[in-house]
C-alpha cells in the first residue's frame, strides 16, 4: 500500500524530470513548456510533494497531519533544544538559508523561510545568520528568472549547480564568512 504509493511518486518525478531533460535544448533560449508545467508553475501533484510551495502556500501539501504551521513550530523546538546542547557543550551555532527556485518563481525576497530563521536566530544568539537569498533574487531581477535557475541550479531540482556553489562561495567571501 503505503511503499507502492511512494515507489509510484518518485517514479512519476523521474519521469517528469526525464520528459524535461529530453527536450532540454541546452543552446535555446528559454527552457521548454514542460519544465514551465511542471515545476514553474508548481501544480501540487509535481511539486516535490508540495514541500517546495510553504514558504508562500498555507495550504501545500507534504507536511502531514501537522501542517506547515504546526512543523514550522516543531523545527523551532528542536533547534532550540539544539541549541541549549550546543551552549552546554561550548559549540556556537550557525543557519544558514537560501532560496529555492519556488522561492525565486514566487518573487518575495524576504519569504517566510528567510524571517523564521533570521528571527530564530536573533531569539536564541547564534554565532552567524548566513543568508544566502540576496544574490540570486538579484540574479532574477536582473537576468530573469529563468536565466537564474537554468544557471545556478540542477534542472528539475531544489539543489545548486555548480555555479551555484560558486555563488554561494562567492557570497561567503562578500560576507566574510570563514569555516
Amino acid at each position: 500500500g503505503e511503499k507502492l504509493k511512494i515507489t509510484f511518486r518518485i517514479f512519476n518525478i523521474a519521469m517528469k524530470i526525464m520528459e524535461i531533460n529530453n527536450k532540454f535544448d541546452e543552446k535555446s533560449s528559454t527552457l521548454p513548456d514542460v519544465y514551465h508545467k511542471y515545476l514553474w508553475n508548481y501544480p501540487e501533484e509535481y511539486s516535490f510533494s508540495g514541500r517546495d510551495r510553504w514558504t508562500f502556500d498555507p495550504q501545500a501539501k507534504g507536511y502531514g497531519e501537522m501542517g506547515i504551521q504546526k512543523s514550522i513550530e516543531s523545527a523551532l523546538f528542536y533547534m532550540r533544544e539544539l541549541k541549549l546542547l550546543l551552549d552546554k557543550n561550548n559549540i556556537k551555532l550557525s543557519v544558514g538559508v537560501y532560496p529555492w527556485p519556488a522561492q525565486l518563481a514566487h518573487g518575495d525576497p524576504n519569504h517566510i523561510g528567510r524571517t523564521i530563521w533570521s528571527s530564530f536566530c536573533k531569539e536564541v544568539g547564534c554565532e552567524k545568520f548566513i543568508d544566502m537569498n540576496e544574490p540570486f533574487f538579484e540574479s532574477v531581477q536582473k537576468n530573469g528568472l529563468e536565466n537564474t535557475v537554468r544557471k545556478y541550479y540542477i534542472l528539475g531540482d531544489i539543489h545548486f549547480s555548480e555555479e551555484g556553489h560558486k555563488a554561494v562561495f562567492e557570497e561567503l567571501e562578500k560576507q566574510n564568512i570563514t569555516p
